[in-house]
């Protein structure tokens, strides 16, 4: 069978992409798998650079694809394929800082573990960011060690912010996730799934979002985010089970 011609896949993903803002979630799976030929080299370069796994590596691609088509504005005059060009480079930070704390000494790395499982937790448990007081008493650490670990994984996030009161909690009532848990967490969500539990949460450095903010990012309706979120919940409380938490 004949490859199509660049215009006849140009406009078949313009297509696909009108169809799932309009709520063909199909939709979207057809315009990923259209844009293999944009994004597998660029999950390529990134396995490669980084020694991390193919399946977190291709769903962080994924997701930053996924960010990017929730953007797209064609009244801008730029093609959907230009565009998606232009926002891979945004899967490189993700993918890279974890693969540093994958070389990390074991010590430091289990430290690291367990401060993002626990601020994790938390933040689902709590829907805002955790206290000082609140990581203390989770992680059992000094005042010190605990501002010292937020500052060198995240310095420009301050300890001290105000939560949101708007925001809703995320009603699990497991106890800490551990790194194992966390780390199947990724792979076992979906690209938009795993949006929504970062952006719900702030996991993995990305700034939190409400669920209309997170809507009008991911193209969709605060409904249908509220529908992953509870798919979401569902799934990092059997993974919590699971690991016996």
């Amino acid at each position: 069978m004949p490859e199509p011609k660049e215009a006849d896949l140009d406009t078949f993903r313009f297509e696909r992409w009108k169809k799932w803002k309009g709520g063909d979630s199909g939709a979207l799976d057809q315009l990923l798998e259209s844009l293999k030929p944009i994004t597998q080299p660029a999950a390529e370069r990134l396995l490669l650079m980084s020694q991390l796994p193919r399946s977190y590596v291709e769903s962080t691609v994924s997701r930053v694809t996924i960010q990017g088509l929730g953007r797209y504005d064609p009244s801008r005059g730029v093609k959907l394929t230009s565009f998606v060009v232009s926002t891979l480079p945004a899967a490189n930070r993700p993918i890279m800082e974890f693969a540093q704390v994958a070389r990390m000494p074991e010590e430091r790395r289990l430290r690291v573990g367990a401060f993002q499982s626990a601020e994790g937790h938390l933040k689902m448990h709590l829907g805002r960011q955790p206290t000082l007081p609140e990581l203390q008493d989770e992680l059992m650490w000094s005042a010190k060690e605990v501002q010292t670990m937020r500052r060198s994984l995240r310095p420009e996030v301050s300890m001290e912010r105000d939560p949101s009161a708007s925001e809703r909690s995320m009603p699990l009532d497991a106890g800490r996730m551990t790194t194992e848990a966390l780390t199947w967490v990724r792979y076992e969500l979906t690209p938009e799934e795993m949006l929504v539990y970062e952006g719900l949460t702030g996991l993995g450095a990305q700034p939190r979002v409400s669920t209309d903010q997170l809507a009008q990012r991911m193209g969709k309706t605060p409904y249908e985010i509220r529908k992953l979120r509870e798919s979401v919940v569902d799934k990092v409380s059997k993974r919590l089970e699971v690991s016996g938490v």
